[in-house]
Parts: C-alpha cells; sequence; structure tokens
C-alpha cells in the first residue's frame, strides 16, 4: 500500500511538472491561441477602454481592437512580455500587402514600431484598415457607396 502511494505522489509530481512545462512553452513561443488573452491584457493597461471588435494576425502575436471612441487598440506578445498599445488615426500610415490579406503600419512616432501583419482574409486586412483610420475611413467608405448606388 506504501508502494502505490509512493507511485501516485510520484505521478502527480510528474503531471505538474509537465503541465508546468507546456505552460512555459506556450508563452516562449509567442503565440496566443485566443483573443481573449489579448483583450485581458489590453483591459489591464487600458481598463477605461470599450471594446467593439477584435481580430488576430495570422501568427497569433498580435490582435487588433476596435474601440468605443474610434482609436484602435493593439496588443502584441514579444517574448514573454505585453506590449499594449493605442493607435490614433492620425499617428500611422496603412498600406495594404501585395497579397492583399495583410497591412503595412509605419507610425509617424519612432517610439512605436511598425510593421506588416497577415490576416486570413483579405476582408480582415480592410476592416482593421478601416478601425486604423477611424471615422474617416468609415466616411470614405461611405461615400464611395453612394457613388456606387448613382451610377
Amino acid at each position: 500500500m506504501e508502494n502505490l502511494a509512493n507511485y501516485i505522489f510520484i505521478g502527480s509530481i510528474i503531471a505538474i511538472c509537465l503541465v508546468i512545462l507546456r505552460i512555459n512553452r506556450r508563452r516562449d513561443d509567442g503565440l496566443v491561441r485566443d483573443p481573449g488573452e489579448a483583450l485581458v491584457e489590453f483591459g489591464n493597461a487600458y481598463p477605461k477602454e470599450a471594446i467593439r471588435g477584435a481580430l488576430m494576425d495570422k501568427s497569433g502575436k498580435t490582435t487588433f481592437m476596435r474601440l468605443a471612441d474610434g482609436k484602435t487598440g493593439l496588443t502584441q506578445v514579444v517574448g514573454n512580455a505585453w506590449v499594449v498599445r493605442i493607435i490614433e488615426p492620425n499617428d500611422v500610415e496603412v498600406d495594404l500587402t501585395e497579397s492583399g490579406d495583410g497591412l503595412i503600419l509605419k507610425f509617424e512616432d519612432d517610439s512605436m514600431i511598425g510593421g506588416e501583419y497577415q490576416f486570413a482574409s483579405p476582408e480582415d486586412a480592410a476592416e482593421v484598415s478601416l478601425w486604423i483610420c477611424g471615422s474617416f475611413g468609415l466616411k470614405m467608405a461611405e461615400t464611395l457607396d453612394e457613388l456606387k448606388s448613382e451610377d
């Protein structure tokens, strides 16, 4: 009976170690498999910002959030750390990638690093670009739709 208790104890220790290793490996690979993690991190940094929507890039490292006041939130996993930002529409230049399913962001402020972000579809890339461009981008889309309907 004592041997059985020892086996259970050792098995429990091994199981706990495996769980800890799996959690640490998940953090080390820099991937967020659930945008909920990014939302929680953003909420911790900006508790008064209301989030209306979220889209994650293909890499699983960056999540863009549409905020209630027209700004865009951004969370990125860098190693074991999170980078959390609010993007104002006038602070960034947005271009589409050649494939059309990604965005290239160039920030006016040198302290914010831009980059290329690929999405699951061109529609997701377009949606995030509208969030970033804010109300100006939405107004332009409405104007284009009105012009098309007049033709």
